[in-house]
């Protein structure tokens, strides 16, 4: 799926398209978790909803 953005003023006009990612019905996301940092640095997580899934294939 394509996006188009038109910017227009009195003199001048700009526009951008790019391409919209969408997840097909094939494709399903069943665990999520916020990662975030709040200052420079690394930081390990630990998914342990998905180490407790055993079957999953990915």
């Amino acid at each position: 799926m394509l996006y188009w953005i038109i910017a227009t003023e009195e003199k001048y006009n700009d526009g951008g398209e790019s391409a919209l990612p969408v997840l097909t019905n094939t494709m399903q996301v069943t665990v999520t978790m916020p990662l975030s940092m709040r200052e420079n640095g690394t930081r390990s997580f630990t998914m342990f909803k998905m180490l407790k899934n055993g079957d999953a294939v990915t």
